[in-house]
């Protein structure tokens, strides 16, 4: 759970104005985290919830979130998931039976 909520916080500061110097701290201060998360194998529960957690954040570290073009990213994130499909919200799993993954394809 750590490294996702990092993984969100790092997300966040790609939304900071110039001269917010506390976000770019974090900003900082995440990013190092989350390389040396890279560097090991995770072995909390954010398999469970994220199980291609450290791919998504060893893409997020490379690619500029200016540079990314989201609707390929989001595609990628449907086909690697393509098991289920789940909102994540309040910690807990909800499953939308109404959305076939076709439907997500196209819409991303």
């Amino acid at each position: 759970k750590f490294s996702s909520m990092l993984y969100s916080l790092y997300r966040a500061t790609n939304l900071m104005f110039q001269g917010e110097t506390e976000l770019q701290d974090l900003r900082s201060f995440s990013r190092r985290l989350l390389e040396k998360t890279c560097l090991r194998k995770i072995t909390n529960n954010d398999i469970t919830m994220w199980p291609h957690l450290q791919e998504v954040i060893k893409r997020e570290l490379s690619i500029p979130w200016m540079a990314r073009m989201d609707h390929l990213e989001n595609r990628k994130w449907i086909e690697e998931n393509h098991q289920r499909t789940l909102w994540l919200g309040k910690a807990t799993y909800y499953r939308i039976p109404c959305i076939d993954n076709k439907d997500l394809f196209q819409l991303a």
